[in-house]
């Protein structure tokens, strides 16, 4: 069996026009290898921090607030955010909570309810008058009928009753 070997002891060509094979860079030997540009800009670039912390230093000290703890900050935001909520509410008067699906379909249960009793005792009602106006009815028909039923006493016709339920409907209708 044949020992496999590391790269190193390779041959520096390998195939007929192959480039030789390039180790790889160590760090130390790549900050040896940077090209000068970079190395001017990462310097120029040091050269402007120091320049900004020499102006900062330069101006008034700001003075600092006194550390405040974790929850008195968290306190602070919650009752800020609760302030501005409470503004938008104000700004907003027609604010109306949204109702639940189930709080909307009793909603609209009990508003069909009320619906169908409306309808029902309106039917009632117009029952009640037409069973009112066939009753009036079939009284005045009836004292009609009896009126021009009536006889004397020999079996005839009562002109007498006759006349005046003619003159009962001649009334009737001049006040119609």
């Amino acid at each position: 069996m044949k020992k496999r070997g590391n790269r190193r002891d390779k041959a520096e060509f390998t195939g007929p026009n192959a480039e030789p094979v390039r180790e790889r860079k160590r760090p130390a030997e790549a900050a040896l290898i940077t090209p000068e540009p970079v190395i001017e800009q990462k310097r120029i670039k040091k050269q402007r921090i120091a320049h900004f912390k020499d102006e900062a230093a330069s101006e008034a000290p700001v003075p600092l607030k006194p550390h405040k703890k974790v929850y008195d900050r968290f306190r602070e935001l919650d009752e800020q955010a609760e302030r501005e909520i409470e503004e938008e509410r104000r700004e907003y008067d027609g604010y109306k909570p949204r109702k639940r699906e189930y709080e909307q379909a009793m909603d609209e249960y009990e508003r069909i309810q009320a619906d169908r009793a409306e309808e029902r005792l309106q039917k009632q009602q117009e029952r009640a008058q037409r069973r009112e106006a066939l009753e009036k009815y079939n009284t005045s028909k009836r004292k009609m009928n009896k009126a021009l039923k009536m006889k004397n006493k020999k079996g005839q016709p009562n002109l007498n009753a006759q006349v005046s339920v003619l003159l009962e409907r001649i009334q009737k209708k001049m006040k119609e």
